[in-house]
């Protein structure tokens, strides 16, 4: 609709997939928050407003959440529409508005960890991390794709999902050290160097080690 020249059009129908059609639906949360709302932030480019409509919605989720409590997707809504928004730091201020152990901090604490992590808030995250929710995050991540033989670019798709894995724990790895916790900062590394011992993921350790101000994290080669 937007290629034929009629981008009001395919904004309706976008938004309707957001706020209607795909609300509640089984499989279709994450293709909601990340193909839908980016979709949307694309068509922003040459349409603005579609950018209007994807604050308003960000907006809207904010006040929901301060006035809490909240039972529905607000936090997770409210962090992604801030991603495709390239506004992270919207995320870090209401989390700053929320007291101490309240649920809903916790809550965007867990969702929001890439805009903290950005903004090197390692102990925030910690607030909803624990490092066994981490190990078995990466037991998972890093376990085999098991897919059909008839899977289309199959290896592409495993491919893929190992270096996600190995991403998602170097994270992890720069949150612990950052938040304190080298010890198991050191034991995550060395199961994943353990998974894949190359110099790739090596780099990408170190990489995360030095951000969170512990270089050293790694033994010598």
């Amino acid at each position: 609709m937007a290629n034929r020249g009629d981008p009001a059009e395919a904004l309706r129908e976008l938004l309707w997939c957001f706020d209607e059609g795909m609300v509640g639906k089984t499989g279709f949360g994450a293709v909601r928050t990340s193909f839908v709302l980016g979709a949307i932030a694309e068509l922003g480019k040459k349409y603005p407003p579609a950018l209007i409509q994807l604050r308003q919605r960000r907006d809207e989720a904010r006040k929901r959440i301060l006035a809490g409590p909240v039972h529905g997707a607000e936090i997770p809504d409210f962090v992604a529409l801030n991603r495709v928004l390239s506004e992270p730091k919207s995320t870090c201020f209401l989390f700053d508005q929320l007291p101490q152990g309240d649920r809903r901090r916790k809550s965007l604490a867990l969702y929001g960890s890439a805009a903290l992590l950005d903004a090197r808030r390692y102990a925030d995250i910690m607030e909803a991390k624990t490092y066994a929710m981490m190990r078995s995050n990466f037991e998972v991540t890093t376990r085999e794709l098991l897919l059909p033989a008839s899977t289309p670019n199959v290896e592409r798709l495993r491919t893929l999902n190992r270096k996600g894995g190995i991403t998602n724990t170097a994270q992890d790895i720069e949150i612990l050290a950052g938040s304190g916790d080298v010890a198991h900062a050191r034991e995550l590394a060395q199961r994943l160097l353990a998974y894949d011992n190359t110099d790739e993921t090596r780099a990408v350790i170190q990489q995360h080690a030095a951000r969170a101000g512990h270089p050293d994290l790694l033994p010598g080669p």
